[in-house]
């Protein structure tokens, strides 16, 4: 996580706070630990054993993408916010984007995640009228099994896409390719693909 409360402010993890203080997760209220340190960015979690929704890991490329992504809509003037965490959902997205007067939450995706909960974590944005954004991380950058192009195949402008989020450019990539699917009962992989993504939807 990069939120947490001291002293009742809510503050964002970086390299000046003090280890000492005592930091609070804003969903739970539970204590949670600050680190810091050479190799991670800095952050702050829970202790092991919370069944806090935010308490699942997260990796350093997770970390540093929700920043890159965070600093990329303020430069666009999107108003966004971290982890902000829908009660009645239980969920909170990575950013929280505001455009066109439509919220909009970007989850940045570098571990694995089945279906039902990406269902789950979809229908639960739907629910509250808030449209989402998949941006998936570096492991997802290596062959992708048929299902997994489906699972994240999104509607973005119009157009079939998979959108990965580079951390080396700090940048949106958009792949519209999907020769990695193969013909079956001599269909197109266009055509699969959006069968597909309709019966994920």
């Amino acid at each position: 996580m990069l939120l947490a409360k001291l002293n009742g402010k809510i503050v964002t993890a970086n390299q000046s706070l003090n280890r000492k203080y005592k930091y609070y997760c804003l969903v739970c209220g539970e204590l949670v630990v600050f680190k810091c340190g050479h190799v991670m960015m800095p952050y702050f979690a829970h202790r092991k054993g919370s069944d806090c929704v935010g308490s699942e890991g997260e990796t350093s490329e997770h970390l540093l993408g929700k920043k890159q992504i965070f600093n990329w809509a303020e430069k666009m003037g999107y108003q966004p916010q971290y982890e902000v965490y829908f009660k009645k959902i239980k969920q909170r997205p990575d950013i929280l984007v505001e455009v066109d007067g439509y919220k909009v939450a970007i989850e940045f995706q570098c571990s694995p995640l089945s279906h039902a909960r990406l269902y789950e974590r979809n229908q639960g944005y739907r629910k509250l009228g808030i449209k989402f954004i998949w941006a998936l991380g570096a492991p997802y950058r290596r062959k992708m099994r048929d299902e997994k192009v489906a699972q994240f195949t999104q509607v973005i402008n119009q157009q079939l896409c998979i959108v990965f989020w580079n951390t080396q450019t700090a940048s949106f990539e958009f792949n519209r390719s999907f020769n990695s699917i193969e013909l079956i009962n001599n269909q197109q992989p266009y055509k699969i693909t959006l069968s597909q993504t309709e019966t994920i939807k």
